[in-house]
């Protein structure tokens, strides 16, 4: 009896633990501060739990309201109860914050989840949810309790909420059947059911061990009377399986795991308790596991999402003939296998990896999409899918995953962890895609590797002005008009003036590290990625005005180098497909006065040269367009400095 008691209150005491997880914060203010005093002195006070529901946390954000979006708030506010002189003045207020020059420093606002239960973060931590928390916050979904007590209708508009958030259908599914299984766990634990308490609160224990783990979600209560019946009819068919036996042990550990949900004994000894830092993810060995087979599904895929597989001209030593030739291999392939090299610890050639991208695309029949696979990207921590690569180097590379839009930067450097920062700030002026997770540290013999996911680009700047369509057969040049390349460069211009009165330098500015957004519309977007030699003034103390004026200035020069640089390149490029059409063409004519007339070869040589003909008569123009694109925008930053 006195066992059964202290039993009793121990569960009684882990309710009421569990019941202070779920408890809601107190009330803090998460509007900025600047935003909270303008409406003051507006005479508006009463109009903030109204914003701060729609998501106007910050000063700077009112002021960036279009047209439409001002005339949705004001009739938001006529709908509950405020007049025509509130919606007056906050229009005046809009219109003095989009005058006035954001400041993060004094108009930061606090993170809505922090409004959000300890025990409701835990499950969306544990289910791999961390990002939606803020469309719950700002659909008022606080607590677990609150979760599962939605009903069907509240429920559908919190999906399309999420939807409309633009995660995909995954996601919300997983929401779902998150849902669906706190409400289960709260309406057990009304019961008192010790067994289905003990798993309902598995969520706030296995907090700590989802940091080491994430993405891992315990699983919630099932009825025990269905946990029983399953886990008879799953070991029924184990006694049974291929004529063996389990032993009696295996077995009522395995009925345990199943009806519980709670391991061996043995089993919680080997984990760490309270993990201090990240699980490092051992790389052995170098080579790719070419063992892995790829499913018919997942090369359509990757082809599907593939918007052009990019490939470079390597150079190599012949094992037979001892001479240099020249292949052409996938971009990708000679990335992952110089980011290989580096984490092997040794140094490998030019010529040697070019070596290995011949030797791996023969072993694959010359299938880019296996070839890519069998050099495991994803013990790289790299994209898996489709994927282009935007720079290279030999401790890094940037990917662009052509499903998501993702950027991905793959580095060996101890310095991730202060690119993500300055990869923040950079954002934080809108000088870069936002970023979104910082994986690692992956260790492997030549150091630690890391992951950066930022928010999607549209392109580079040099893919922009360097960009070819189709011609006949061939590719042509499809350089912006030149009113657009206007556009362009004043986007050029704003971004370095920003970064020099934000005391930002970049260190590596050139076209392949600048992404455009919106860049043929009539305000395009600069966005820049790589951040591994850039500074902040604001991380500096003491005396450091010249040192960032110096910087700004290589940043500006830097530039216009690689500018023109770009275009001789591409100059070049034109010149050698020129020579290589102007050779074509005159073997055509020769085969042409050798061959008999009216033969199906005949007119298939005729449509050869009428196409050719055509491509060398209009790619001289596509030239002239792509110089006049490039001195548009070198004249814009020319007139900067």
């Amino acid at each position: 009896g006195a066992c059964n008691s202290e039993k009793f209150r121990a569960l009684k005491s882990a309710q009421e633990m569990a019941h202070d997880e779920d408890a809601l914060p107190e009330a803090e203010a998460v509007m900025s501060q600047k935003l909270v005093k303008q409406l003051a002195d507006a005479g508006l006070s009463s109009l903030q739990a109204v914003l701060e529901h729609l998501g106007i946390l910050t000063f700077s954000c009112l002021g960036k309201l279009n047209g439409e979006e001002l005339q949705e708030l004001s009739q938001r506010l006529r709908a509950v109860g405020f007049g025509p002189g509130h919606t007056c003045a906050l229009r005046q207020l809009c219109s003095a914050a989009s005058e006035e020059e954001s400041d993060l420093e004094k108009d930061s606002a606090t993170s809505v989840t922090k409004l959000l239960s300890t025990k409701l973060q835990s499950a969306l931590r544990c289910s791999g949810l961390v990002q939606i928390q803020m469309v719950l916050a700002q659909c008022g979904v606080r607590s677990c309790n609150c979760l599962a007590n939605l009903a069907p209708e509240e429920l559908q508009e919190v999906r399309a909420a999420l939807n409309a958030a633009g995660f995909k259908e995954s996601r919300i599914q997983a929401f779902t059947d998150l849902q669906n299984d706190i409400a289960r766990a709260c309406q057990h634990k009304s019961t008192g059911t010790p067994e289905v308490v003990e798993n309902e609160l598995a969520i706030s224990a296995s907090s700590h061990s989802a940091e080491e783990r994430p993405g891992k979600f315990r699983r919630l209560a099932t009825p025990r009377s269905w946990c029983d019946e399953k886990t008879e009819q799953l070991l029924a068919l184990l006694r049974n399986f291929r004529g063996r036996e389990l032993s009696d042990t295996l077995e009522e550990e395995l009925r345990i795991a199943l009806t519980t949900g709670v391991m061996p004994e043995d089993e919680k000894a080997r984990e760490p308790e309270t993990p201090t830092r990240p699980e490092r993810r051992p790389v052995t060995s170098v080579k790719g596991d070419g063992e892995q087979r790829l499913t018919r599904h997942r090369i359509e895929k990757t082809l599907s999402h593939s918007k052009a597989i990019q490939a470079d001209i390597v150079k190599y030593r012949d094992k037979v003939s001892g001479k240099l030739v020249e292949a052409r291999v996938p971009t990708a392939v000679l990335a992952l296998l110089k980011l290989r090299a580096s984490c092997s610890g040794k140094p490998v050639s030019d010529q040697k990896l070019a070596r290995m991208a011949v030797d791996v695309m023969e072993e694959h029949a010359f299938d880019p999409v296996r070839a890519v696979a069998s050099l495991s990207p994803s013990s790289l921590l790299c994209p898996t899918g489709a994927l282009r690569v935007l720079g290279s180097g030999f401790i890094g590379i940037v990917f662009l995953e052509e499903e998501t839009g993702e950027v991905v930067k793959v580095m060996l450097d101890d310095f991730a962890q202060k690119e993500y920062e300055l990869c923040r700030v950079f954002a934080q002026a809108q000088l870069a895609p936002a970023p979104l997770s910082l994986n690692g540290p992956c260790s492997v013999p030549g150091g630690d590797l890391y992951c950066i996911r930022m928010e999607p680009i549209t392109q580079t700047l040099h893919g922009l002005l360097c960009a070819k369509t189709w011609r006949g057969l061939r590719h042509g040049l499809a350089p912006p008009e030149e009113t657009n390349a206007a556009r362009i460069g004043s986007a050029v211009v704003a971004a370095l003036q920003s970064m020099h009165d934000k005391g930002l330098v970049h260190g590596d500015l050139h076209l392949h590290n600048i992404g455009m957004k919106d860049a043929h519309s009539k305000q395009p977007i600069v966005q820049l990625i790589d951040f591994g030699r850039s500074a902040s003034k604001a991380a500096v103390t003491g005396p450091c005005g010249d040192a960032f004026r110096a910087g700004h200035e290589y940043d500006v020069c830097r530039f216009i180098r690689e500018l023109c640089s770009a275009f001789d390149e591409l100059q070049r490029d034109f010149e050698d497909v020129v020579q290589e059409c102007q050779k074509e063409l005159r073997e055509l004519k020769r085969s042409k006065e050798t061959e008999a007339p009216e033969t199906d070869w005949q007119l298939h040589h005729a449509r050869q040269l009428a196409g050719l003909q055509a491509f060398l008569e209009e790619e001289p123009k596509g030239l002239e367009n792509a110089e006049l694109a490039f001195n548009t925008v070198l004249a814009a930053v020319w007139y900067y400095v």
